[in-house]
């Protein structure tokens, strides 16, 4: 039966508790489909407390296979969010966890005999070049600025995934780019520094669903930032998509 149709499937998610994880897992929770999830995160957290009633806590690191095996045993479908960002952790250390753990991640689904496995990269792996059309598609190559990690590890992560995705008996490979996204959890489970700095952005953070201020909500623009809610302030047309189209 294709997993469309079915009204029993088990979803495990990666990184649940961080800024894409808090918006996909109240989805899942309405999705009638979607008979169970499992939570796979670091920190403890209770899925209760969120109305999670499908969702139970795994704890477990992405970087260790044995434990995403175990999890993902009885999966249909694998969310991989987990990723590090921010925080002051060694580059090896943050590499481990971004390449190593997402390679890790495929693995352990495609072990335990999962049906599809999604990848959450970014819009970051575009790149920002001025050749870049307005209402760009998928097809159009990942070129990531040097000088940013984190669209360089997901434009290798996205190659690396789709040479995987080709071996036999592997899962079907999803890509997702998504842009920015602000909303109340904006701060997820992601690591900041401590002192003033890390206190000022919480604090920020906190507030971020509260203040109405402008957003570029265009349509057509592949970077235009999603919201985890409904957005609190009016939205503005892309200064640049609006030259596209009065030229």
């Amino acid at each position: 039966m294709a997993l469309e149709t079915r009204t029993d499937l088990t979803v495990a998610v990666t990184g649940p508790t961080g800024t894409l994880g808090f918006g996909l897992m109240p989805l899942l929770q309405a999705d009638d489909r979607v008979a169970r999830v499992t939570g796979v995160a670091r920190r403890p957290f209770d899925p209760a407390a969120y109305g999670w009633t499908k969702a139970e806590y795994r704890r477990g690191d992405v970087r260790d296979p044995e434990v995403l095996r175990d999890a993902f045993r009885h999966a249909d479908v694998v969310v991989h969010l987990a990723f590090q960002v921010t925080g002051d952790a060694p580059s090896e250390t943050i590499e481990s966890v971004n390449v190593d753990g997402t390679l890790n991640a495929f693995d352990a689904a495609a072990a335990a005999g999962v049906h599809r496995f999604v990848f959450a990269s970014s819009v970051a792996a575009y790149g920002f070049h001025r050749d870049n059309p307005a209402g760009m598609t998928e097809d159009w190559p990942v070129r990531p600025a040097r000088r940013l990690f984190y669209a360089q590890e997901k434009a290798r992560l996205e190659h690396l995934l789709r040479a995987r995705a080709a071996r036999p008996g592997a899962p079907a490979l999803y890509l997702l780019r998504p842009s920015i996204v602000l909303g109340p959890h904006v701060i997820g489970a992601k690591s900041l520094p401590g002192g003033p700095l890390g206190a000022s952005v919480r604090a920020l953070a906190r507030w971020a669903g509260r203040i109405p201020f402008p957003v570029l909500a265009c349509s057509r623009c592949p970077s235009r930032p999603g919201w985890s809610r409904r957005l609190p302030g009016p939205s503005l047309p892309c200064p640049s998509c609006r030259r596209s189209r009065s030229g």
